[in-house]
């Protein structure tokens, strides 16, 4: 394992993230929030906020307090091709960490019933792909 450091001062912290992550060409941002500004920021942090709109790559948000385990994984989907992304990072993350996943779609009303099962069906038969564990 490689770990290096650096140093940025002055400018907005998020666009120092950012440009560090292309220099690297970094697979995964991993940031921590505490919130203090306005209530949406309050929610996710003025800075994570940015770096989550502007970077090249994933970023995993851990909140303040927070442990990282990995033993269940949830993954939203709403069958976009962003949360598509989002079920091959957790698939992927399951692999490395011997996790279960737990498949969750959201429907507004019962007629996207179907549309919901078919979202969940597709993270199933990837995690069952894959060999993964699924939580029912």
């Amino acid at each position: 394992m490689h770990c290096e450091t650096t140093f940025h001062r002055g400018g907005q912290a998020y666009r120092s993230i950012v440009n560090e992550a292309l220099e690297r060409k970094a697979d995964m941002i991993v940031i921590g929030r505490r919130g203090r500004k306005g209530l949406a920021k309050l929610l996710i942090g003025e800075v994570a906020a940015k770096v989550i709109g502007h970077a090249p790559c994933k970023v995993l948000v851990v909140p303040k307090a927070s442990q990282i385990r990995c033993k269940n994984i949830l993954v939203a989907t709403n069958g976009s091709e962003q949360s598509g992304a989002a079920v091959s990072a957790a698939i992927e993350i399951a692999k490395c960490c011997s996790s279960s996943i737990v498949a969750v779609s959201v429907m507004s009303s019962d007629h996207e019933l179907e549309k919901a099962r078919s979202n969940v069906d597709k993270v199933v038969e990837l995690t069952r792909e894959e060999g993964l564990g699924l939580k029912p």
